[in-house]
């Protein structure tokens, strides 16, 4: 197949047509930036071919913005030496035509001739999808699915297999595929895909498995009732036992026996609380006791420490006293300094202000004249200003009669030279006593009259003749100069001008005096932008402040003379002023702060004294050495007493340790859980004996050895009709199983020639490599020898470029094999190869050239100065476009 043609309108970004003709048999390369295109000219040719001209699912081809337009494909091609003609629109303008030689084929009929023509199917309802292109899905190579080979080749597998051999095509519909199916059928009766049981083989086997099930069933349930003839004998017995014996009695008996052990035991540790209360009680008298005597021994620290407290608080005073005097002469100095300064600053502030006021009165004496040169100015440009203004008026011309009249003086000049060109020329030479007269006029001496109008010449003694100018336009020439003149005239008379000269100086005039009204005024806004009663304002008020500022300085007077050194300016003075009230601040609050600390420490002194004293007559109390002898006293008795209670408290608490009261309530506790246990697994004895009692009973009524006969039977029948069964299944399986393996062995040879065109690719990929062919004609164990050997592993465990590669290489083995088989073939590559290495590029670029020997390939990308090497020119997208356009 060769497609010579393409031409698309109204599909995607190509809303104009669009022209892709004089293709090469073998390579073509097309080439565009993202976007440009290329995928869209891929997508016609396969919505030319794949989809239904009614499909309603097609909108994807539709220009964006555009859901009104009518997307067409136009292709040309060949197959076998015949031309086709191709023309297919969609949506809103459905239609399809076909024509090949002298025959044409409309709608379906077209689209099933193009079918099963290049080996594909229509969808049944929807868009066309992988699974129904066939051969041009496998041959015509998506943008990004060069790697995915598995699924093209499962949909074109029919297809390919009809091309392979006419062998092939026998063994397809012979009988031993007959053959085949039959026993395949009569397998799957039986077993499924994986060789598990199914149908009538697997209920069978259920009802032998449930027949067997129940057998076990009723075996368990016969030992169980057996097991329980056993229990109710033992149960029997046991109860015999207790009943006689009574085991919870004894179990009480020892209860009570623990339980007045432990209340022994509870009430010395009574006891033992109390002697620790009494104990605790006596370790705080003993304290209080020793704190009281303490308490005497620190009086006489105390005293010690207040007069050494009150020697200290006299040498603070003394000196609290001298920092006070020096503070106090120091915020003196101090306050002198801040007087002076503060006069300083007035002094200051006062020059300060009669700079100032001589400053404003320069400023405004300054501005109170540039006003009044303004305002002169402004007046003298006011005056010029008006007479400008009155001279425009006085020379105003209308710009557009001006320009009538210089059309008509132009007019009239035509019309005059026409006239003159059309004019009667009479030329004359008189004799001097000559009298002859041309409309009144006596002509003398020579010179030539043009006679544009009927006159008449008289001649003395002769008569008179009547000149008529030759000319049909003349007499209109004159007609028109006549109107012309008149109009022209008129204009002239309405401006009070004699001619166009003057008109023109007029309008001259007018338009100097235009420009100098606005001269005139930008100058006037420039010397007075507000207006001259602003500026007569602004001038009354520089006055005003100027005489306001006289006056405020005559009341200062005459500055104060100074002293040889330079005066102080404000700043410096302010600075001064603050220095020095900064300096008083603190000075000041160091004082106060001296003063605060010597009454602090006169208070603090005062204190002290009275705090000695008063330790003093503490120390020197009349009865104070009788209550440090009674305090002894008392000492001595409650040591005694803390120690007898505490001989007393350890040997209780021994006696309590030995006896162990936990370890007795643990006995009152287990003998009675004993006792409860032991009555209550006697009655319980009871109520199991009962109820197993009547389960025996009702056992013994449901004949279980009877059933378990039964269900036995049914077992063994279930059980013989699985192995029969199983037999027919193992030899439908084996048959089945020998016959396909003599389908593969045809199969193999049938795939020869696919292999050797595989193969003869894949060497200038991968020298000394094979790759196995599978049944389903896909591509599946790849072989390559290396320095470790020969290393096997399927297409799908290879890196991504690497798989596109091997998709690339089988897709042209298949192109060659079809070929081979007279089949029509066409390969369309959509920017493919774009994750090869530069090595693996430059041997892939030496496949596709070997297959464009024998096929048509269209390869697009967006690289094209990687394919520059090919022999073929790449051609530009959008050149191609604008050639179409």
């Amino acid at each position: 197949m060769r497609l010579h043609r393409l031409k698309i309108e109204q599909l995607r970004q190509f809303r104009q047509p669009f022209e892709l003709s004089g293709l090469e048999p073998g390579l073509n390369i097309f080439a565009g930036p993202n976007e440009a295109g290329k995928s869209t000219l891929v997508r016609a040719i396969r919505a030319a071919f794949f989809e239904r001209h009614r499909s309603a699912s097609v909108d994807d081809l539709l220009p964006w913005g555009e859901p009104s337009a009518a997307p067409s494909v136009e292709l040309d091609f060949s197959i076998g030496g015949t031309d086709y003609r191709l023309r297919k629109s969609f949506m809103h303008r459905k239609r399809c035509e076909l024509k090949f030689g002298a025959k044409g084929l409309d709608g379906e009929d077209a689209e099933q001739h193009l079918a099963e023509l290049l080996g594909f199917r229509f969808a049944g309802k929807g868009a066309s999808k992988p699974e129904h292109w066939g051969i041009p899905g496998l041959l015509w190579i998506e943008q990004g699915s060069a790697q995915e080979i598995a699924e093209s080749v499962g949909n074109a597998t029919d297809h390919l297999r009809k091309a392979l051999d006419q062998s092939v095509g026998e063994v397809a519909s012979s009988q031993g595929d007959d053959v085949i199916q039959r026993v395949r059928t009569e397998r799957d009766v039986l077993l499924t895909g994986t060789g598990r049981p199914r149908g009538i083989y697997a209920e069978v086997i259920a009802e032998r498995e449930a027949a067997a099930q129940r057998v076990e069933e009723l075996d368990t349930r016969i030992t169980h009732y057996r097991q329980q003839v056993d229990q109710l004998g033992q149960l029997r017995a046991e109860n015999a036992t207790d009943a006689e014996a009574k085991p919870w009695e004894g179990f009480r008996a020892q209860q009570r026996e623990a339980r007045g052990r432990l209340a022994t035991i509870q009430a010395s540790t009574l006891q033992l609380d109390a002697d620790k209360a009494s104990l605790k009680q006596v370790d705080g008298t003993l304290g209080l006791v020793e704190e009281q005597l303490a308490g005497f021994d620190q009086q006489q620290l105390a005293l010690k420490q207040r007069e050494a407290d009150l020697l200290e608080a006299d040498r603070l005073v003394a000196a609290a006293k001298t920092a006070d005097e020096t503070w106090s002469a120091s915020r003196e100095q101090a306050h002198a300094a801040y007087r002076q300064a503060s006069d300083a600053l007035a002094d200051a502030r006062q020059q300060d202000l009669r700079a100032e006021l001589t400053r404003r009165i320069a400023e405004a004496l300054a501005r109170v004249t540039a006003l009044t040169e303004a305002i002169t100015q402004a007046e003298a440009e006011q005056l010029q200003l008006g007479a400008h203004r009155q001279l425009a008026i006085e020379s105003e011309i209308d710009k557009a009669d001006i320009t009538r009249l210089r059309n008509q003086h132009t007019m009239l000049t035509e019309l005059r030279i026409r006239q003159d060109a059309a004019a009667t020329r009479l030329r004359f030479d008189m004799l001097p006593n000559a009298s002859v007269t041309l409309a009144g006029q006596r002509l003398s001496g020579a010179g030539e009259q043009l006679i544009t109008a009927s006159v008449e010449l008289d001649i003395p003694d002769l008569g008179r003749l009547q000149i008529i100018p030759g000319g049909a336009d003349l007499a209109e020439l004159a007609r028109d100069e006549a109107e012309q003149h008149a109009a022209h005239q008129a204009l002239l008379q309405r401006w009070g001008v004699p001619n166009l000269a003057d008109a023109e100086a007029r309008y001259a005039t007018h338009q100097q005096a235009l420009k100098d009204i606005k001269h005139s005024e930008k100058a006037l806004a420039n010397l007075a932008p507000r207006g001259l009663e602003n500026l007569r304002a602004e001038l009354n008020d520089n006055a005003t402040r100027q005489a306001e500022a006289e006056g405020q300085l005559s009341q200062l007077g005459e500055a104060p003379e100074l002293a040889d050194r330079p005066p102080e300016t404000l700043a410096q003075a302010t600075a001064r002023q603050k220095a020095a009230n900064a300096h008083l601040e603190t000075i000041a609050q160091q004082a106060a702060d001296a003063k605060q600390a010597l009454h602090t420490a006169q208070t603090r002194g005062d204190a002290a004294l009275r705090e000695r004293d008063a330790q003093i007559g503490l120390s020197n109390h009349p009865g104070r050495q009788q209550r440090v002898r009674e305090a002894g006293q008392r000492l001595l008795a409650v040591r005694a007493e803390c120690d007898a209670l505490r001989q007393r408290v350890t040997t209780r608490q021994a006696e309590l340790e030995s006896a162990r009261p936990d370890i007795l309530a643990q006995d009152v506790d287990r003998f009675e859980r004993s006792a409860n246990q032991a009555e209550r697994a006697f009655t319980e004895r009871q109520t199991r004996m009962t109820l197993l009692q009547g389960k025996l009973e009702e056992a013994g009524a449901q004949g279980l050895e009877e059933e378990r006969a039964e269900q036995a039977a049914r077992a063994e029948a279930a059980d013989r009709r699985s192995r029969e069964l199983a037999l027919r299944a193992q030899a439908l399986d084996l048959l089945l199983t020998l016959l396909e393996a003599k389908r593969r062995e045809l199969t193999k040879r049938l795939q020869a020639p696919l292999q050797k065109h595989v193969n003869r690719y894949l060497q200038l990929l991968f020298p000394q490599a094979t790759l196995a062919v599978g049944e389903d004609l896909a591509p599946g164990l790849l072989t390559r020898t290396g320095h470790q050997g020969a290393v096997s592993g399927s297409v799908g465990e290879l890196s991504f470029g690497a798989r596109e590669q091997m998709g690339v290489i089988s897709r042209l083995a298949y192109a060659d094999l079809l070929k081979e088989a007279g089949r029509p073939t066409l390969i369309i590559l959509d920017d493919a190869l774009v994750h090869s290495d530069d090595q693996r590029l430059e041997q892939m670029k030496r496949v596709l050239f070997d297959a464009a020997q024998r096929h048509q390939v269209l390869l697009f990308t967006c690289h094209p100065a990687v394919w520059r090497d090919m022999g073929v020119a790449p051609r530009t997208i959008s050149l191609l476009a604008a050639e179409s356009a």
